[in-house]
């Protein structure tokens, strides 16, 4: 099923390369075609069955094994969601919620079989900002500048107003990205399977109206900076790209682009979600 693959780590961990040198010797034994960026060769020299290849090459693969945390997949997720090419994480890092295997389960990876996996296709969201475009797979999240400073925000949902926040910041966050920073702002974890746009001020000033909403994948989401407010804010897309906003409005809808993430058939979110946030605890 997977007889090419590229291998994604986090280089600044340690952690991750001994991770992929045990996952690549264990498919080295199953004969298949491993991948790796070429500006690793030196750390990985010693790898055997590894070909170093220039990172657009990678995700031309049956699949990438992302080794680090949430944020190691979400960088694969971004070129890997223009060809669709699966991604698998191992978790390298501290929660790894959207991975499907820690370190510790490296052997149970190994002695997995296709049939043991499915994949599930995540929601992206399509952001529109001064004629670029931009995908996410968690979020988009408008911000304050100056963390010192609320700043003001016009919020509508398919053209009708739904809020004028005065607060740090604002997220539009799908399901996916629901157990992220919009979990930490006050936000809901959502199950992704279903897909929807998640609403969530951050720290508003205001106790009673300023909740999270949640509307359907087909919302068509704009956000825009009140131009008589006088702090800044910026834009930030799954925490990559950092955009001053200014006053022009920000368009989020549904994106045409998928992630699609392998994940064991007995993965379920309630049982993540348990283990992740409250087994750690």
């Amino acid at each position: 099923m997977f007889e090419t693959i590229s291998m994604y780590p986090n280089p600044p961990r340690s952690v991750a390369f001994e991770a992929l040198s045990e996952v690549a010797r264990s498919l080295a034994m199953r004969s298949k075609r491993l991948l790796v960026d070429q500006a690793y060769r030196e750390q990985l020299s010693s790898v055997k069955g590894l070909e170093f290849v220039k990172s657009a090459e990678l995700f031309s693969a049956d699949l990438i094994i992302a080794f680090g945390g949430d944020g190691t997949l979400l960088s694969a997720s971004h070129e890997a969601s223009k060809t669709g090419v699966p991604i698998l994480g191992i978790n390298c890092g501290h929660v790894g919620f959207m991975t499907a295997f820690s370190v510790e389960e490296i052997g149970r990876f190994a002695s997995c079989t296709a049939d043991d996996f499915r994949i599930e296709e995540r929601m992206m969201l399509r952001v529109l900002h001064r004629g670029r475009e931009y995908h996410a797979l968690n979020e988009v999240c408008a911000v304050s500048k100056n963390s010192c400073t609320l700043s003001a925000f016009d919020v509508t949902v398919d053209g009708n107003l739904i809020g004028n926040y005065h607060a740090d910041g604002l997220i539009v966050a799908t399901s996916t990205g629901s157990t992220a920073y919009s979990l930490s702002a006050g936000g809901a974890a959502v199950d992704p399977r279903l897909d929807c746009l998640c609403i969530t001020p951050i720290c508003p000033h205001s106790l009673l109206r300023a909740r999270p909403i949640i509307v359907p994948p087909s919302a068509s989401v704009a956000l825009s900076h009140t131009t008589s407010d006088k702090s800044a804010a910026v834009l930030c897309v799954d925490g990559r790209e950092e955009i001053e906003l200014g006053g022009e409005a920000v368009e989020i809808t549904r994106s045409e682009r998928t992630t699609r993430l392998l994940v064991p058939r007995d993965h379920h979110f309630c049982n993540v979600l348990y283990s992740k946030f409250f087994e750690r605890n």
